[in-house]
């Protein structure tokens, strides 16, 4: 078995078939897909299960949110590598094919392809997530293309190798946002090389029920922060002395990432604690004040987290 794809579905009936026809026709066709179904209460059950394809597998749980499926799809792997893709997104034809060659013939444990971004009704955005390397494909330079913003760490549209799993994975209880990155930076930690291909190999639509679609509030600010604070624990060995944030701090606040992903403007400033000695007071206490103007948040971040758990 080559490649394992993970879907996790939650009241996924209006897209799943979508996401499966396009896997299931894929070039590469020795796969298997494991649908965690996460407590659905519409459809998507009877919609997998209308599929007659072997390769297909449903494993059915109650909710836990997309983390725990995506953990319990993980338990179920078998194939040499594995991908995530969500239910409500389209793999282009050769997007496996892509991906697995680069991952064998240049014995890489991490292959990221190009991520489209489109709107609900398949028009262009003219975005994609960030894809590119400049400080090479060694575990540090993965690691500090991801903490700079060059890379994205989201999950989509990227190949792993199945034995970057040989060790528990850490997860944060109740997350339900930045999940995608603090399993990516795990997963990095453990690679030798991670590559790029030029290839566009997924389809990520922006729906307004999406998790990224949701309101600012204490409990987004706060899964952010801790991710942030998590990730941090990994790449700081990797990222030397060097201040790679200060002045983006604020730019990111002002300005924001795009209009699609708003609780990414906070990203670059939810900064303190383990931050000290990378981020300067005064440009803390500033991203903070231009926070509170504009009420993206209605407490000093140290008031804001102090209750926060952060993983040990």
């Amino acid at each position: 078995m080559k490649i394992s794809v993970i879907i996790p579905a939650y009241n996924a009936g209006k897209h799943i078939n979508k996401a499966l026809d396009a896997i299931l026709g894929q070039s590469l066709s020795d796969i298997e897909v494991i649908v965690v179904n996460d407590g659905s209460t519409d459809n998507t059950q009877e919609m997998v299960e209308g599929y007659q394809d072997p390769r297909i597998r449903i494993v059915s749980q109650e909710n836990g949110g997309t983390l725990a499926a995506r953990m319990t799809g993980l338990e179920h792997v078998s194939g040499d590598y594995f991908i995530f893709c969500d239910a409500d997104d389209r793999m282009r034809p050769d997007a496996l094919l892509n991906l697995y060659s680069a991952a064998e013939t240049q014995h890489a444990d991490i292959v990221k392809g190009k991520v489209r971004m489109l709107r609900e009704d398949g028009s262009e955005t003219g975005l994609f997530f960030a894809h590119e390397m400049p400080y090479g494909h060694d575990r540090k330079g993965t690691i500090r293309a991801m903490w700079e913003g060059a890379l994205s760490h989201n999950l989509a549209g990227t190949l792993f190798r199945r034995a970057l799993l040989s060790e528990e994975l850490q997860i944060i209880k109740g997350q339900s946002n930045g999940e995608d990155a603090c399993l990516f930076y795990q997963f990095a930690e453990r690679a030798s090389v991670a590559v790029l291909i030029p290839e566009v190999v997924q389809d990520y639509f922006v729906y307004s029920v999406s998790v990224s679609h949701r309101e600012f509030n204490e409990k987004m600010l706060t899964d952010i922060f801790m991710t942030d604070v998590f990730c941090f624990g990994i790449a700081k060995p990797y990222l030397g002395q060097e201040n790679p944030l200060n002045t983006k701090l604020i730019h990111a606040v002002k300005k924001g990432i795009h209009e699609y992903y708003p609780y990414r403007k906070l990203r670059r400033i939810l900064k303190d604690l383990d931050y000290l000695k990378y981020v300067p007071l005064p440009v803390r206490l500033e991203c903070q004040l231009e926070c509170l103007k504009k009420k993206i948040i209605k407490k000093p971040f140290r008031e804001l987290f102090a209750s926060s758990s952060f993983p040990g």
